[in-house]
């Protein structure tokens, strides 16, 4: 009979609790965003709903930048029902700063908070725009996540460390974040790096796309190119029309290619299967695929 039996047990699952801990920090320490101060081991955290400023402002086509910061909180890019610019922010006990002389800049800083956090509120800062913006947006967050809703001609620029990204429309986007997924619906131009987490991407025309650990998957490519590469994932495109040559490279995952336009496809794997339904020689226009460990399927 095993002696001691509650203390192995005990000892079993602290042993597990600091394995899990040691898996979850060589993840970040090797895409390089480890910090202690990164909110991954926040418990009960609930967004502020205590409005600490708001302003509304003239539209004016001379706004050329809007940018905001946030450290620990949620930041929203809302279509406005007017012609007017509002600004919103919750917030706790945070400082926050917002300067509208020329350009709109607004900072807010919640108190720091070590590794594990137990109810503390975030932040959360929301910007109503009219839909015909047309400059700059530029958004940075250390913790929470970003939303942005249609505005088909603005320039989107973001820098989330850990959070969710959403983007309804966009003309150009940039967008970096080291965990967390990404989903965008429609853009012409789209620029992601993504250390881990899911890429969802509805439409685009041209895609330059970066992912450490998680999957991508585009629903359709109009007109345009792509330029895709990941470590370790899945790769799904369920349309593709390329205008111009464009490569497609996974060290682990298996890539998944549906309908075509008229283009030469050079595939190949170290590990796996390659099947090309239809594959154009003469094509003017050449896709590039390669794979380390993994299938190759292209059902066009």
């Amino acid at each position: 009979m095993i002696k001691n039996k509650p203390l192995i047990i005990t000892l079993i699952v602290v042993l597990s609790i600091i394995a899990i801990s040691l898996v979850v920090g060589l993840i970040f320490m090797l895409t390089g965003k480890f910090n202690f101060k990164t909110r991954i081991m926040n418990f009960g955290n609930k967004i502020s709903e205590n409005l600490v400023y708001e302003k509304e402002y003239p539209f004016t086509h001379d706004l050329e930048n809007i940018s905001i910061s946030l450290n620990m909180g949620d930041i929203e890019i809302r279509e406005s029902n007017n012609n007017l610019i509002r600004v919103e922010i919750y917030s706790e006990e945070s400082y926050y700063n917002v300067n509208d002389v020329n350009d709109l800049s607004i900072e807010v800083k919640n108190k720091t908070c070590h590794f594990f956090c137990f109810n503390v509120k975030k932040d959360k800062v929301i910007v109503y725009l009219p839909t015909n913006y047309e400059h700059n947006i530029s958004l940075k967050n250390n913790y929470g996540d970003i939303k942005v809703e249609k505005f088909v001609d603005a320039t989107l620029d973001i820098e989330e460390d850990c959070g969710d990204v959403f983007v309804e429309e966009i003309n150009s986007a940039k967008i970096k974040n080291s965990y967390g997924d990404i989903e965008v619906k429609k853009a012409n131009n789209l620029d992601i790096e993504e250390d881990c987490g899911d890429v969802d991407v509805d439409t685009v025309s041209s895609a330059i796309i970066e992912n450490s650990f998680g999957d991508i998957r585009i629903d359709t490519v109009s007109n345009g190119y792509v330029k895709i590469e990941n470590n370790c994932g899945d790769i799904e495109i369920k349309n593709l029309e390329l205008v111009k040559d464009s490569n497609i490279i996974d060290d682990l995952g298996n890539i998944e290619i549906g309908n075509t336009n008229k283009i030469y496809i050079d595939a190949k794997t170290d590990l796996g299967d390659v099947d090309i339904r239809n594959n154009e020689r003469e094509a003017e226009v050449k896709l590039t695929i390669e794979n380390n460990c993994g299938d190759i399927e292209v059902n066009n």
